[in-house]
């Protein structure tokens, strides 16, 4: 125990009796240092009590030892402890065994450091930063380096959707891709089939026009597409303005339709 330290522990005592109780420092008993220690129901005290006859009074007696008799007897064994002491750490300072004791206080001392280098968390100078959970240093530490050159092109990808079609009011197809055939099946209705099943995709429609030259366009009318799917086909359904009391109706408008699959 390092000097200044504290500890506790338990201790079990058999017999009752008065005992005495010393510190590390011998050389205090000699100046009346010594604690006492009351075990069970026994009587007595440290100090010596004379009677009538000026002799000790058996009645500071306990546990069958004279206490004082016991302190005295640490103050004569205390010397020959202190030569004990002496000859132990001059015997084991120079073996293997005191080596071995000493190098394991120096590692106790030691054992929150690298070679006497601190351990840190945060990046902090003169101090160990441990690898993170991908077994690499934090940015922070290791700064990012210059870019790379420029990797080769890769393949271009598929198109958004090819499958989808311009479709002006009359029913012709102004432009299209794996469009088969489309047939006007009333006044704003038109059934597109196309070259497969379009049931497992996202299809949409809206009003619209197209390009008709190379400054001239037709307008996009105002109105709203709905549609439904059944295997190849798609049915686009126009709606617009009747013009009296904001009332929808089926209309002839051009359109655009697309299926992403």
């Amino acid at each position: 125990m390092s000097a200044g330290g504290g500890g506790v522990f338990d201790v079990r005592i058999d017999h009752p009796g008065l005992y005495p109780v010393v510190s590390h420092s011998f050389a205090s008993v000699n100046m009346g240092q010594v604690g006492l220690l009351r075990v069970g129901d026994v009587h007595g005290s440290m100090s010596p009590k004379t009677g009538d006859a000026g002799v000790r009074d058996p009645s500071y007696l306990a546990g069958g030892q004279n206490v004082q008799s016991s302190v005295d007897r640490v103050k004569a064994k205390l010397p020959l402890v202190l030569s004990a002491t002496a000859l132990v750490v001059a015997l084991f300072g120079a073996t293997p065994l005191g080596n071995a004791a000493y190098n394991m206080v120096s590692f106790a001392k030691n054992a929150g450091k690298v070679n006497g280098i601190k351990a840190s968390r945060a990046p902090k100078a003169n101090q160990l930063l441990p690898l993170g959970p991908t077994r690499k240093f934090p940015s922070s530490v290791v700064p990012q380096g210059p870019p790379g050159p420029q990797g080769p092109a890769g393949p271009a990808g598929p198109a958004a959707s090819n499958l989808f079609a311009v479709v002006n009011a009359d029913g012709s197809i102004y432009k299209q891709k794996g469009v088969n055939g489309l047939n006007k099946v009333d006044t704003g209705v038109y059934d597109i089939t196309f070259n497969r099943s379009i049931d497992d995709c996202a299809v949409t429609a809206s009003v619209g026009g197209h390009r008709t030259g190379p400054t001239t366009w037709n307008d996009a009318p105002e109105g709203v597409a709905t549609l439904r799917t059944f295997g190849q086909v798609v049915e686009v359904i126009i709606l617009g303005n009747n013009g009296a009391y904001g009332l929808t109706v089926h209309r002839d408008f051009g359109f655009h339709v697309a299926a992403f699959c």
